[in-house]
């Protein structure tokens, strides 16, 4: 149960917005098809989330915050997280979300937005050279993700799928 100093110290991070902060905030995502990613340095506990909306930052994107997208947003994270006090040297990384919510409108074997969105924060991560701790991605349905910069302590809670009946009675 969320108690009142709980909820002071919540910070709510949408959709393609990045987040940084430390002790004792609590950074809390929803997320669908997009994939939160967490930089997080527990010897200083400060770390910050990134709401990724698409796996690209494209030439049409200008304007638009590197956050939104995998390609930008794991180096703007890593080095927002730095700026803020971490050290590179005790950055790891978590991954969550790229659910598959729209999997009944998939018409074809191409890979889903967030499918790409998985495999492009891994790629990233993987070229910034930061470990990946934990990935829990890929899941049926949504998920609430609420990370506790005190202590490092990830909750993911799966939301309930809502299955729309084609029959109009």
């Amino acid at each position: 149960m969320e108690n009142n100093s709980t909820r002071a110290n919540a910070i709510d991070v949408r959709i393609g917005e990045m987040r940084i902060d430390s002790h004792p905030k609590i950074l809390k995502t929803v997320l669908g098809s997009c994939v939160a990613l967490i930089i997080y340095d527990k010897v200083h506990r400060i770390g910050g989330l990134a709401h990724i909306f698409l796996p690209e930052k494209k030439n049409n994107h200008n304007g638009e915050p590197d956050s939104k997208f995998a390609d930008t947003a794991v180096p703007a994270l890593i080095n927002a997280v730095i700026e803020k006090g971490g050290r590179r040297n005790h950055l790891f990384a978590f991954m969550v979300g790229g659910g598959n919510v729209f999997k009944s409108f998939k018409k074809s074997n191409l890979p889903t937005v967030a499918e790409l969105n998985i495999k492009m924060t891994k790629e990233a991560i993987q070229e910034a050279k930061i470990p990946l701790l934990g990935c829990d991605v890929g899941r049926d349905n949504g998920c609430k993700v609420t990370f506790d910069l005190s202590n490092g302590d990830m909750k993911i809670v799966d939301l309930q799928a809502i299955k729309f009946s084609k029959d109009k009675t």
